[in-house]
């Protein structure tokens, strides 16, 4: 468990120290040698959105579900308590 902790930050830290190593300019350089590599990068930008969008409205779907399902569990509920909570049932044991 502490091994695999410490494995864990060494490789946060080599992480870091390479990610300080990379400036700015190095990454605008590398990105504008083609204009390829541009246009990849901004269709997979189009392609993380719809995925995004598409995530976004399945949660929401998912949500109006759950909610759904606790009114329907609420009122189950209720309508049991007045079943069995009923007081002309237990009018027999007031002999």
């Amino acid at each position: 468990m502490r091994f695999t902790a410490l494995l864990l930050l060494a490789t946060l830290v080599g992480a870091l120290v390479c990610a300080q190593d990379t400036t700015t300019n190095d990454i605008q350089a590398a990105t504008a040698k083609s204009s390829l590599s541009q246009s990849m990068i901004e269709k997979s930008f189009l392609l993380a959105d719809k995925a995004f969008d598409g995530a976004e409205d399945k949660a929401n779907e998912r949500i109006q579900d759950g909610k759904q399902l606790a009114e329907g569990a609420a009122d189950f509920i209720q309508k049991l308590r007045k079943i069995l909570l009923d007081p002309r049932k237990f009018g027999f044991l007031s002999i």
